[in-house]
């Protein structure tokens, strides 16, 4: 039997072995050697929110670890690795090139936009204020969302950069390459902001809320129901994709009315030209985070009170 264990063991190792590396660098260029720690903080998280949402859009059956390695003395770059985790290496060939390729092109959209508001059109072309078009990937074009995480995480990072006088441009690398994903001077730093009334043409627009919290109306234990949930102020539904999840529901493990799920929501919007907007129509859990009992509520969540 301990053969038989330690075989086991050896081959989910195997499974887990990485089929793809990166390592992406991120550079903050300071006249003075120093650097604000919001500045260092806000960037790196806005980095991994990229990745992240790439990942998302591009694949989800590859786990995509993001590691932090070690600072070097004295400096501020920072540097992150992304590996894909897969059984063959077949499987995870291209998927971090391709979500480098697609970071890439966001930034240098951002440039082209110069913080000028846009158009997104159902074709993932962005029209520009003179009219002009540039055809995007459609992971691009949901990057530029007003709503997508990493775009209003990369706004949060350039406003702590612009903040830090001493901060004279932002950079980054993919180091196996060689080769630029971004590089950004101190007099672009605006440019990642937001800007107001952008046009979303696009029919249907997909992205995912990270750490919402969902509490529960009805629970549903046969494949292909819909769980039932108060979030953001009324009753939806929402289909369960989480396998793991899934397995401890098929464990038996306990659900009651008003237990929360601390989850990452996909959310899917469609056009609705009569009220002008786009209106949610379907909700997708890819992942639960944390199981919180209705009873624990006042204690876990006492801080951040979720709406009725």
């Amino acid at each position: 039997m301990a053969g038989g264990g330690q075989d086991a063991r050896v081959q989910g190792e195997m499974q887990l072995a990485p089929a793809e590396r990166a390592s992406l660098m991120s550079v903050l260029e300071s006249d003075s050697n120093t650097a604000s720690v919001p500045a260092v903080i806000e960037t790196m998280r806005a980095m991994y929110e990229l990745v992240v949402e790439l990942h998302l859009a591009l694949d989800r059956s590859q786990e995509l670890q993001v590691n932090v390695l070690p600072f070097q003395e004295g400096s501020f770059e920072i540097l992150i690795e992304l590996a894909v985790m897969a059984a063959a290496l077949l499987q995870g060939e291209g998927l971090i090139s391709r979500i480098l390729l697609i970071a890439k092109q966001f930034f240098a959209v951002k440039r082209r936009l110069g913080g000028e508001r846009y158009t997104i059109t159902g074709d993932n072309n962005i029209i520009f204020t003179d009219r002009s078009q540039l055809k995007v990937y459609p992971q691009t074009a949901a990057l530029l969302h007003p709503a997508n995480p990493a775009n209003r995480q990369m706004r949060e990072a350039f406003r702590c950069l612009s903040a830090d006088q001493r901060i004279v441009g932002m950079n980054a690398y993919n180091l196996d390459s060689d080769e630029a994903v971004a590089e950004i001077r101190r007099d672009q730093f605006s440019w990642f902001e937001i800007p107001r009334d952008i046009i979303d043409e696009s029919p249907i627009r997909e992205f995912t809320r990270r750490n919402v919290h969902l509490r529960i109306r009805s629970a549903a234990f046969d494949t292909g129901l819909r769980w039932r949930f108060a979030y953001d102020g009324q009753l939806t539904s929402a289909s369960v994709d989480d396998e793991a999840f899934l397995k401890r529901v098929a464990a038996g493990e306990t659900f009651s009315y008003g237990d929360t799920l601390v989850s990452d929501l996909q959310v899917r919007q469609r056009w609705d030209a009569e009220s002008g907007r786009f209106v949610d129509f379907e909700h997708r859990i890819v992942k639960v985070r944390k199981h919180i009992a209705a009873g624990d509520r006042s204690r876990q969540l006492g801080l951040f009170p979720e709406r009725p």
